[in-house]
């Protein structure tokens, strides 16, 4: 029965449409969401660079995982009862460090998601409408923005023990490296020999995009910037160079930071990080109140990355930004120097109070003579 007051629907409107939408499941080509990522990753490899296609790849991952779990091994059936499924799943059960996932992480996954299903509604793999189906969660204003001063500050005595006890250690000048340039681990890690410029009148670091598939930079040849350093940073890679850099020829390029057996990988260079940022390393109280001789992640590197108060090396970068801002450094110059849109740095890495942004501008105002 039609409830009072309301018209009854259109008959021939409701045939219509359901006719187009037989129509248009009809029309779509069986596919495995294994076989669906590939076609995406596949399609987007042109655009994007190799890091942000691993970085699609690991995510989607998860949308496969779940179909797996569910049993769904054609999208053509993908519908907004399993789209709200995954969602669900992935922020409650996927993950086997935390117990929920945050709005941040959970946006980013979905915006992916949302991408994926727009590509394969285009090439008819699922049905249209699939994508909006997505429920991308909304963030507060400072929302999903880490809080690392005190990731800033334990990184200056992580230095100033590494000085004392692992002088010019391959460690040692990973960590400088980052802490004082602002660069993403891929620039640190793409550095050769020759990159160091150590006894020019200014010393600098010549980050170089590289199209080997293995020493690019996230931006290719947008990110390619001579990148000043101070005379203690060149000494420290001097005395590296000279002590303890393993002698290393690869494809006709000598790697800046190597170990026995060439280029120092990147997975080596987080865990050195995860590894140092453990507050135990360099001898301080455990913030978890946990005895080191008792807890996994102190004593083995391998599972560093499982202490609460170990940093991956993004943390080090962050905190540079956000310190150069608060220091009134140009977001032109930081911009430049880390490889970063203006925008972006904004968004994610000025974590200036209302307070400090305000006084930035009264003394800018001040020495042009505005006020």
């Amino acid at each position: 029965m039609v409830p009072s007051g309301q018209e009854p629907p259109d008959s021939k409107a409701v045939n219509e449409l359901a006719q187009a939408l037989l129509n248009d499941y009809n029309t779509l080509k069986p596919i495995t969401p294994e076989q669906a990522v590939d076609e995406y990753l596949d399609a987007r490899e042109d655009d994007l660079a190799r890091s942000t296609l691993v970085g699609y790849d690991r995510d989607l991952a998860q949308f496969v995982r779940y179909c797996n779990k569910i049993d769904l091994k054609n999208l053509n059936e993908l519908g907004g009862r399993e789209i709200d499924g995954f969602e669900k799943w992935r922020r409650r059960e996927s993950s086997e460090r935390v117990d929920s996932l945050a709005n941040k992480t959970m946006k980013d996954n979905l915006h992916l998601l949302q991408n994926f299903l727009t590509y394969l509604e285009k090439i008819e793999a699922v049905p249209r409408g699939t994508a909006e189906k997505v429920d991308i969660p909304k963030l507060d204003d400072r929302e999903g923005i880490r809080d690392v001063e005190l990731a800033i500050k334990q990184l200056k005595r992580i230095l100033e023990h590494l000085e004392k006890y692992n002088y010019a250690s391959r460690e040692h000048v990973e960590i400088a490296i980052i802490a004082e340039c602002g660069r993403r681990l891929g620039g640190v890690h793409s550095l050769d020999l020759e990159d160091a410029h150590l006894d020019a009148p200014r010393p600098y670091l010549q980050f170089s995009h590289h199209n080997d598939g293995r020493t690019r930079l996230k931006n290719e040849e947008k990110g390619k910037e001579q990148g000043n350093i101070s005379t203690d940073l060149a000494g420290l890679l001097k005395d590296y160079i000279k002590t303890n850099r393993v002698e290393k020829a690869i494809g006709g390029r000598k790697p800046l930071i190597t170990t026995s057996y060439g280029r120092v990988g990147k997975s080596t260079v987080r865990s050195d990080f995860y590894s140092w940022t453990r507050p135990c390393k360099i001898d301080e109280k455990c913030p978890e109140g946990r005895n080191p001789a008792e807890c996994n992640a102190a004593s083995c590197k391998n599972n560093a990355s499982k202490c609460p108060a170990s940093e991956a090396p993004h943390a080090a970068r962050h905190g540079y930004l956000t310190e150069m801002l608060r220091k009134g450094v140009p977001k032109e110059i930081l911009s430049d120097r880390c490889d970063i849109t203006r925008e972006i740095l904004i968004e994610h890495y000025d974590e200036r109070t209302p307070e400090e942004k305000r006084d930035e501008r009264w003394d800018e105002l001040k020495d042009k003579g505005a006020i």
